[in-house]
């Protein structure tokens, strides 16, 4: 126990000294328009990147690679999902677990349901040379959205430490949003899929966080009940599908535009951080910034209903202040810098430009301190470029043309700064509470080591990865 502590003190001790590092990595080089790629990096550092990027006969097509941590291909880029459907294939998410299975899923354009695979990237050589997908795809592609009906859209997945794997999607485009618990397999664990929240309206891209009790906290937007698109929260116990917390309006039905929410959990109180960005006047686009909403469900009731918004709210900042235009994809996470990192798109004009537009990254911690700004690149072209990091990673990935001639997928890894008060997994300071900067980071990581341990001893499940 003693060996197990040291070895995680060092480990924090060098995540604290290592300060930012955003230098950029290109993924892949298809030529082919790559686009909504999503990664995860195992546990000894090698990245498993999963993107879709143009198919003459599908639209779209659905391709995995593994590279090791400095860009060095162990397995080359090879179409993952069957193909020969007549339908693109779009936004893929993964996960991955300790025995490195990468789980995915992803929405095929096709029928258009959400589908499930599992690759197991250690049966093959891992030496550059070409896969074989048979002997790569374990399972899939297994379709876990009900067949008919409305199209399921959207997906995003987490697993925890048991592997089981959450999925959310939306029903687009008069359904809600849909919750389903699986094995590795892809077999349903939940009775049936869980609605959550009123009708959809094909643009509410649900996101999720498990907390260390393995509970489901949900957030997405929509406008069936409100005058425009306003983002809702939810949660779920993650143990038996009950809904704790249904759906609960965060931003005021005022005929502005909210969305693009995204959801983290800091696993040492529980506590839900939720970024997104809202409307702040009549004027449109150019009229809206990026806000963060701080949650503490233990203070609710988590009786089924609604949550008392008075009660589980505790904080609510504004992020920005007029910046840029923020209608199209703003993303959060709790890294492994501990911090709270944000990403966003930042266009000079109110439609989509013609030119170029820049991906900014900022560090923030749940103080309210913005540590550092940073641009990421600033030649996009597409519109519909995303950037995407998972739940307590550091690596960001993004399309870009900056180096390739063409879109292709870049990475950055992101460190943390060294200036103001400590980051997450060891507190969080909210309405009422005082600054843990005094203590200073050694006991900060000291007290973080001390709570995980005693939380992870009694608590059923802890969360592992996904995007």
């Amino acid at each position: 126990m003693k060996m197990i502590a040291s070895v995680l003190f060092a480990v924090l001790l060098l995540s604290v000294q290592a300060g930012l590092h955003a230098a950029t990595l290109q993924l892949t080089d298809t030529k082919m328009n790559a686009d909504y790629a999503v990664e995860r990096t195992d546990a000894v550092g090698n990245i498993h990147l999963v993107w879709t990027q143009d198919d003459a006969t599908d639209g779209r097509a659905l391709y995995y690679e593994m590279l090791s941590s400095t860009g060095v291909v162990r397995i080359p880029a090879i179409r993952v999902d069957d193909g020969g459907t007549g339908g693109p294939a779009a936004y893929p998410s993964i996960a991955i677990d300790s025995t490195y299975h990468v789980y995915v899923v992803w929405q095929s354009g096709a029928t258009p349901e959400v589908y499930f695979m599992r690759l197991n990237p250690l049966l093959e050589p891992r030496d550059g040379t070409a896969a074989t997908l048979s002997t790569l795809k374990e399972v899939g592609d297994v379709m876990i959205s009900p067949a008919g009906g409305d199209s399921a859209v959207h997906p995003r997945v987490e697993m925890d430490n048991q592997a089981h794997l959450y999925v959310v999607w939306e029903s687009e485009c008069t359904g809600p949003v849909q919750y389903v618990r699986l094995d590795t397999s892809g077999a349903q664990l939940s009775t049936a899929p869980v609605s959550i929240g009123p009708a959809g309206t094909c643009d509410g891209y649900p996101d999720l966080a498990l907390d260390s009790d393995a509970n489901v906290h949900v957030v997405f937007s929509s406008a069936a009940a409100t005058a425009a698109p306003e983002v809702y929260y939810a949660m779920i116990d993650g143990a038996t599908d009950d809904v704790l917390i249904d759906a609960t309006l965060l931003t005021v039905d005022d005929d502005l535009l909210a969305g693009s929410a995204t959801v983290s959990v800091n696993l040492g109180d529980n506590q839900v951080f939720l970024v997104y960005k809202q409307e702040t006047g009549a004027g449109g686009p150019g009229s809206e910034e990026i806000f963060i909403d701080t949650l503490d469900p233990s203070r609710d009731a988590r009786d089924g209903s609604p949550g008392n918004l008075a009660v589980l709210r505790t904080g609510l900042t504004q992020f920005t202040n007029g910046e840029g235009q923020y209608r199209w994809h703003v993303f959060s996470r709790i890294g492994q810098n501990r911090r709270l990192d944000i990403l966003y798109m930042d266009f000079d004009d109110a439609a989509c430009p013609v030119g170029t537009y820049t991906l900014q990254y900022a560090q923030k911690i749940y103080d309210g301190a913005v540590l550092l700004r940073q641009d990421l690149s600033t030649t996009l072209q597409s519109c519909s470029a995303w950037a995407r990091m998972s739940h307590y990673d550091d690596r960001v990935v993004w399309p870009d043309d900056t180096a390739a001639g063409d879109q292709e997928i870049f990475a950055a890894q992101l460190g943390r700064a060294d200036a103001g008060s400590s980051g997450f997994l060891a507190c969080t300071l909210h309405a009422g509470a005082g600054s843990a900067a005094g203590a200073g980071d050694l006991w900060v990581l000291l007290a973080g080591i001390a709570a995980l341990g005693i939380r992870v001893a009694r608590r059923r499940r802890v969360p592992m990865t996904g995007t």
